[in-house]
């Protein structure tokens, strides 16, 4: 098995959204924030409500995140795909909406064992359901593409060089030292490397 890959084809990223969106609001709201927001899995799963929800009951422009791994402070802007996504599966899909203090993204309480009533809304739905979810949707549109939940942040560095901004605000981003990391992070090098060498043809 190769590494991780980004969704690099943009009617893959529409058909797989469509996917998830099908099977839950849950995980499509995920997927939307998570190509969006770049963060690792862990950080994206230890969001609860409070951290996306504004005072006045909208969706954050921006959250406020320490990164799990290095405890680096980060700004998270939200464009309009995710705060939509995240407000469609608030308003209807989320069964703790009402509390700030639960995650954003709660495993199921079937699935939860508990020993008391409220613990589902304190647990989030695992790594290993949203590697397993992303890896069926994916396959279903693109089959032989590895992903995981990697994958969601590498999509956006991805598409972020495609769009040529600045290698910098892809590494500042992504939390990257070095340009040579993130552009083998995201697998530039080799595409490139393929790309000139079917151009030049010799």
């Amino acid at each position: 098995m190769g590494r991780v890959e980004p969704i690099r084809d943009e009617h893959t990223l529409i058909a797989v959204k469509k996917i998830l969106k099908q099977l839950s609001l849950r995980e499509w709201a995920l997927f939307a924030f998570g190509i969006n927001a770049a963060l690792r899995i862990s950080d994206l799963l230890g969001l609860r409500v409070g951290d996306v929800v504004s005072s006045d009951g909208g969706i954050r422009d921006e959250l406020d995140c320490t990164v799990a791994k290095t405890g680096r402070h980060l700004k998270v802007h939200l464009p309009p795909n995710a705060k939509d996504a995240l407000r469609e599966y608030l308003d209807n899909g989320h069964p703790f909406a009402q509390r700030l203090d639960a995650p954003l993204f709660p495993a199921d309480p079937s699935a939860v064992r508990h020993k008391t009533a409220d613990t589902p809304a304190r647990k989030p739905v695992s790594r290993q359901w949203v590697n397993k979810v992303l890896k069926e949707a994916v396959e279903r549109v693109e089959p032989d593409l590895n992903v995981g939940t990697h994958t969601m942040r590498k999509t956006w560095g991805y598409h972020a060089h495609q769009r040529h901004i600045p290698l910098g605000t892809i590494m500042d981003k992504l939390g990257h030292r070095s340009p040579s990391v993130t552009l083998r992070y995201l697998g530039i090098n080799d595409d490139e490397v393929k790309r000139a060498t079917l151009e030049l043809n010799l």
